[in-house]
């Protein structure tokens, strides 16, 4: 298979360093020592940093320049939209475009992507935030021919942004209707590619999204360094039993410059070590998109991720989650995709500080973990196949996954593609306000979908 690492590095500017020209410069230094290409996306407020786009105008030719799609205030002004004020600048509703009405995406698409032509000159192919909405994707690829979008890989709870139930840390074409469930074919799909940041860990990385290439420093109680990085550099970089293999590392332009001289140095090491012993690329996010579209040209392709302990079988049917845990074998997660699934912001403004995207499941463990289905106990004895049909097989029975569904021990699974609602959803009027306090519950709205006749 092919084998890609891309680097991304966020540039925008924070309230906590008060001058991020040394940051930006002595990282740009870094990444041009080790001769990479890297993509770095820029905030609406870098773009007005004249200082910092001197820097980025003399940066090699091989660095890919975008735009990292945060709501600022000066953002919203230059805009005439109204910022929203709640209390810190990384709650959902203020940051993101989904907080803001579909009208006013479109304003503050337009006012970003004309000051980025504005300073270089031309439009970028390649943008960036933690969560950006379906509705804005198609907006830009429409009117700006974006080719890829840097969004964030799963994680439940951090940040107070849940993003959960996308392909495993893997890249993927977005539904036109939710940037977050893999497109099936050229009718579903916006047209451009979803690369994910921080992968995370296949097994720890489902209940903290510490395990990540981002964070693995900080975990509590565990001495993880820099070769728990290179572990995941390694699997993410591994094309064993699938199409290609592809990793987004990176760092915000925005720490200390020591952070670059330090870990972030680390880092390019393991990937320069990486690339000397193998075949791997390393790409910005336009040249990895371009090959992307060109290998794949209807719908997402399958992808396995595999280690002794989880596999994530993923294609754009269904993903499925499983692990080897207390010598049993066992199904965490397994999700659905329906490609008529709208995602919760594509009409509506979120008006939450948090952020919720909880793709419908069947098996979650992490939210239930009571609902994990030992499927065999004992461990996995082999697997073999690739992404198309990958086979587990244990001491007694086996499980096969194929692109359209699974089969246990001669028993098949396949998994709907389409949601029996319609994709803006039920509309209620008149509730009372036990029904309200009701369907505040996420169980009970997991009953009623079950008493609506549906397989939830």
């Amino acid at each position: 298979g092919s084998d890609f690492v891309t680097i991304i590095n966020p540039v925008r500017l924070p309230k906590y360093n008060r001058d991020p020209l040394p940051s930006l410069k002595t990282q740009y230094e870094v990444v041009k020592s080790y001769g990479f290409s890297a993509t770095w996306l820029f905030t609406y407020d870098s773009l007005k940093d004249s200082r910092l786009i001197d820097l980025a105008k003399n940066m090699d030719s091989s660095q890919e320049k975008g735009i990292f799609l945060e709501v600022s205030p000066a953002l919203a002004q230059a805009s005439e939209v109204t910022y929203h004020e709640s209390g810190s600048w990384h709650f959902a509703t203020s940051v993101f475009l989904s907080g803001y009405t579909q009208e006013e995406r479109i304003k503050l698409i337009d006012t970003v992507f004309s000051q980025f032509k504005s300073q270089f000159g031309y439009y970028p192919v390649s943008v960036g935030s933690w969560w950006t909405d379906s509705f804005s994707l198609n907006y830009m690829k429409d009117k700006y021919a974006i080719l890829a979008n840097l969004t964030c890989s799963d994680q439940f709870s951090t940040d107070n942004y849940q993003i959960w139930g996308q392909y495993w840390s893997t890249p993927f074409y977005p539904n036109k209707l939710h940037s977050g469930i893999p497109a099936d074919s050229r009718e579903n799909k916006i047209g451009i590619v979803n690369l994910q940041w921080a992968p995370r860990d296949p097994l720890f990385g489902y209940t903290s999204s510490l395990y990540s290439t981002q964070d693995y420093f900080v975990v509590p109680e565990k001495k993880l360094d820099i070769n728990y990085f290179d572990k995941l550099l390694k699997l993410y970089t591994t094309s064993e039993f699938t199409n290609f293999s592809q990793i987004s590392i990176g760092l915000e332009s925005d720490l200390s410059p020591q952070t670059y001289t330090g870990e972030y140095s680390l880092q390019l090491d393991k990937v320069k070590d990486l690339s000397q012993a193998k075949d791997i690329k390393i790409v910005t996010m336009r040249n990895f998109a371009t090959w992307y579209t060109n290998s794949f040209q209807d719908g997402t392709p399958p992808h396995v991720i595999y280690t002794s302990e989880a596999i994530w079988y993923q294609s754009s049917r269904y993903r499925i989650g499983i692990a080897y845990q207390n010598n049993q074998t066992k199904i965490i997660d397994l999700r659905e995709y329906p490609q008529n699934f709208q995602e919760p912001y594509y009409t509506f403004a979120n008006r939450d500080r948090n952020l919720s995207i909880n793709i419908p499941s069947l098996i979650d463990s992490l939210q239930n973990p009571d609902k994990a289905q030992t499927i065999y106990p004992g461990p996995i004895k082999s697997v073999g196949g690739d992404s198309q049909n990958f086979k587990i097989n244990f001491a007694s029975g086996n499980l096969i996954l194929s692109p359209d569904g699974y089969t246990l021990n001669g028993n098949k699974f396949t998994p709907e593609n389409t949601w029996p609602i319609s994709p803006p959803g039920y509309i209620f009027r008149g509730l009372n306000i036990e029904s309200i306090h009701l369907f505040k519950s996420p169980l009970q709205l997991l009953k009623g979908w079950k008493q609506l006749g549906t397989t939830y």
